[in-house]
């Protein structure tokens, strides 16, 4: 299978082949390695699938990244180039028999841009202004990945408004497999993501070491009856709406560690 052929891939590059194993197909096999204990868990599959392994990691406070299943959208802005969009719905909706996670469902367009797709489109053209757009595609609660075709700066704005992981501009699907982009979803689609530098980063686990190098430590000192101007005052200073109350915070601030100070 693919995982046999990583494996040898990996093996002849000169991992230590302790590092990397190849379950079997059964769920039973993946099961018993959990309950086992591992420090993570990188599951692709549906939905449904992800809610039952998450409810079992969730038992055994086990962290997971899920890349579940896709809804995805079309989205055609005015002077997109109709020639490319229906080349790449073709290609959308043909590979691997349209049985991939990203493939597309549905096309959003605005009135002039349907018309044109409207018969050789192989996907539903649903006129729709960009709020009802939007709304829409969102309705599914998927969020994995989305497409949009337009001229390249205005179709990067509409991008930004779409609660997808992955938004594709001016080509389909193909640009995901690129291994330096992270990839991954939203809502029901899952969380977490795989790939690029982000992907990297998901498979480390961050350690925070702090020293202390001064020995002024007046937090570790009893509590003083000057504490609460001190910290009134230090709030004021820093984040007074004006300079006269930032003024009054700074002396407030003084006073009360002068006042502090001259006590002990």
């Amino acid at each position: 299978g693919v995982m046999d052929l990583m494996a040898e891939c990996l093996r002849d590059g000169g991992l230590d082949m302790r590092l990397f194993q190849v379950l079997g197909e059964a769920p039973e096999e993946a099961e018993a390695v959990i309950e086992a204990g591992v420090d993570k868990v990188f599951l692709t599959g549906s939905n449904a699938t992800g809610l039952q392994v998450l409810g079992r990691l969730a038992r055994l406070g086990i962290p997971s990244v899920m890349e579940l299943s896709g809804d995805d959208s079309v989205f055609v802005r005015p002077g997109a180039d109709v020639a490319l969009v229906l080349r790449a719905l073709r290609f959308g909706v043909g590979l691997n028999n349209g049985d991939t996670c990203i493939a597309p469902k549905r096309v959003y367009a605005p009135p002039e841009m349907a018309r044109l797709l409207e018969g050789e489109s192989p996907l539903p053209v649903i006129e729709a202004s960009d709020e009802d757009a939007i709304r829409m595609a969102g309705e599914s609660g998927y969020g994995l990945g989305a497409t949009v075709f337009g001229k390249e700066r205005e179709a990067t704005e509409f991008a930004r408004r779409l609660n997808a992981g992955v938004v594709v501009i001016n080509d389909m699907i193909v640009p995901t497999a690129d291994p330096r982009v992270s990839f991954g979803g939203r809502g029901r689609s899952g969380f977490g993501v795989t790939r690029g530098p982000e992907g990297l980063l998901e498979m480390t686990v961050l350690k925070t070491i702090v020293v202390r190098r001064s020995r002024w430590l007046p937090h570790l000192d009893p509590r003083h009856s000057e504490d609460a101007a001190l910290f009134s005052g230090f709030l004021r200073c820093l984040h007074g709406g004006t300079l006269a109350i930032r003024w009054r915070g700074l002396r407030e601030m003084i006073g009360a560690a002068m006042r502090r100070k001259g006590s002990r």
